[in-house]
């Protein structure tokens, strides 16, 4: 997986745990996907019954990509165990080396959601944003380490477009 053993500024690291916080349109494809990989996700949201939903709903699209014959049955089983689901960010995020954030296209909210993972995470972890049009740089701007923030931007739908484009802060 190409997230393995990613160089980011200085040494490289290894990337066990990813949280994916928000239960829209982006979120249960892009924690598919990450699952798929080989990697334990926590899917994140405000509302327990949506956060779940959300579980399912990633669940759901691996079932779809191997009744398509994209991926096997071993590895669907494996994903669904990587996949849990949560309402606590705080300590959702703290066990996380990459956290990609997927809610609403909003400047101001994305800002503090920025900040406040800022100060909630380790310097070393990565913040990114599934923004698809707002600037990073302009999201990160109340962060304090704004060179860990970046775009990665999943083209839609994320499981079965295999491209994410990335653009540093």
């Amino acid at each position: 997986p190409a997230i393995r053993n990613l160089k980011w500024g200085g040494d490289a690291m290894d990337i066990k745990q990813v949280a994916v916080i928000g239960t829209g349109m982006m979120g249960p494809g892009i924690a598919a996907v990450v699952a798929l990989a080989g990697y334990d996700v926590t899917l994140i949201g405000r509302q327990a019954d949506r956060t779940e939903d959300c579980v399912k709903k990633a669940h759901a699209l691996m079932d779809q990509l191997l009744k398509n014959d994209l991926t096997t049955a071993n590895a669907v089983a494996r994903a669904k165990r990587a996949v849990s689901g949560t309402i606590a960010l705080d300590s959702a995020v703290q066990g996380a080396q990459l956290v990609i954030e997927t809610i609403s296209e909003n400047l101001e909210l994305k800002q503090q959601m920025f900040q406040r993972l800022d100060r909630l995470t380790s310097p070393e972890v990565i913040l990114t944003t599934n923004t698809s049009g707002l600037s990073v740089t302009a999201i990160s701007a109340l962060a304090t380490r704004r060179e860990r923030i970046a775009t990665t931007h999943f083209w839609m739908p994320p499981y079965l477009i295999p491209l994410a484009e990335v653009v540093r802060s």
